[in-house]
């Protein structure tokens, strides 16, 4: 598969019951296997090659004169081996093995010299001279000139843009417009990398536009895209890649809604002929049906990927959207019931918000309540959060909860601005509000 393509070959072959454990564990772009990684790099050929030239090294430590050190050197092999089981190999353990091939080649070709009575000199050693030979002034300073230009290219820009991509992902948040000046700040660097920055700022300016309305410019979100896009052209067989852009596009459809859930379906085909079991790329293509208004499809969509593994909380939790979404409250109720059961998490306010207020529609008052007490402890400011917790409290028989909730949204909040003011009024006038 060629080297560092090891996420091609996993997409291929993705099991759906990694999901179960995170969705960190459902990418990798090296295995934690060296000889996995010496088949998907140069296949069958490449690990015999890396096998054999371990085996030749232990070999040779077992035939040193000094019986115990070849003995610990075969020992330091042998536990390098069995830790390269566990994880890729990094620069540590890969010089450590270096110099004992150096040491090891040495000291054989000094005990087969002695045994042999053989000069030293026939084998590239000199003896009797303590200096080496002299390298010339020019051919130094042009070694020195071009590695410095190397280390250079390779690591300053990419540094730089680094640090400018970490401030943009601190001020995202609170100062969206800073930071997307901080993202294309670190895009102006020629960084190798620089593919890795783009697709970082495609996925926090979309996430932005889409959960903070208002705070993102469309142009700013389009202009992201259309760097992620070329990052998808640039790197064809990651399947990650289409896939984030899958709700890329379902995130600023709004903008275009024929073009971009057009896009969405493409990028999502194409996902899925690289990685055909990837429960993601279900879940974002269901979306893009959902947000289609075509709820039947979506449906059938989440229930193959409930069927891929039934176990991941996500895919009881978006089943169970779309079955609300669609009118369907008892498969609606049960999935999302199943999904908190397994433990899901909630990745942001919006989450526990929506399930509440499919709970309160289909009659579980005091859960939803709840639900949006837990969304208001992940969104403290949240004025609508704030509203529905003092309706559902109202509707609970609480008003002095209720009371409390919608004054304090009141402070910050023209009511009487809102759309939902006259089913609000009875209430704040019940209230004395």
């Amino acid at each position: 598969w060629g080297w560092d393509n090891f996420n091609a070959v996993y997409n291929k072959y993705y099991d759906p019951r990694t999901l179960e454990l995170s969705y960190e564990e459902t990418r990798f772009d090296k295995p934690h296997n060296f000889f996995m990684e010496d088949l998907a790099t140069g296949g069958i050929l490449l690990a015999l090659a890396h096998l054999t030239l371990i085996a030749f090294l232990i070999n040779e430590s077992l035939k040193l004169k000094d019986r115990i050190l070849g003995q610990i050197i075969a020992a330091a092999i042998a536990a390098y081996f069995a830790r390269s089981l566990f994880i890729f190999d990094t620069i540590g353990p890969a010089l450590m093995l270096y110099v004992l091939l150096g040491l090891v080649d040495g000291w054989r070709r000094m005990d087969f010299s002695r045994a042999k009575d053989v000069p030293l000199v026939k084998y590239g050693v000199i003896p009797g001279t303590s200096n080496p030979p002299k390298i010339g002034l020019f051919p130094l300073c042009v070694v020195l000139v071009f590695t410095s230009i190397i280390i250079y290219e390779l690591n300053v820009p990419t540094a730089i843009a680094s640090y400018w991509e970490f401030r943009a992902f601190t001020d995202m948040a609170k100062k969206p417009s800073q930071a997307i000046a901080e993202f294309e700040k670190a895009l102006s660097f020629a960084s190798p990398y620089r593919w890795n920055f783009a697709r970082d700022f495609a996925a926090a300016t979309t996430d932005g536009y889409f959960y903070n309305k208002g705070a993102i410019l469309g142009e700013a979100a389009l202009r992201a895209v259309r760097e992620m896009e070329n990052v998808v052209k640039d790197h064809p067989n990651d399947a990650y890649n289409h896939y984030a852009l899958v709700d890329m596009y379902n995130e600023i459809s709004d903008l275009d809604l024929d073009r971009f859930l057009a896009g969405a379906e493409a990028e999502a085909a194409i996902a899925l002929e690289l990685s055909p079991d990837r429960q993601e790329i279900y879940f974002s293509l269901a979306k893009t049906k959902t947000l289609k208004k075509d709820y039947k499809t979506a449906l059938e969509i989440l229930k193959y990927a409930l069927a891929l593994n039934d176990k991941v909380p996500d895919a009881h939790f978006y089943y169970g959207i779309v079955a609300y979404a669609y009118g369907d409250y008892t498969t609606g109720y049960r999935e999302l019931k199943i999904a908190m059961a397994l433990g899901r998490e909630w990745k942001n306010f919006y989450e526990p918000r929506t399930t509440a207020n499919f709970f309160a529609d289909s009659g579980h008052l005091d859960e939803a309540i709840d639900l949006y007490k837990k969304a208001l402890d992940l969104g403290p400011d949240e004025i609508e959060t704030k509203i529905k917790l003092g309706v559902a409290y109202f509707y609970a028989g609480n008003y002095d909860l209720a009371k409390k909730y919608l004054k304090e949204a009141g402070e910050n909040f023209d009511f009487k601005n809102n759309s939902s003011y006259p089913i609000l009024k009875p209430i704040l006038d019940k209230l004395g509000l």
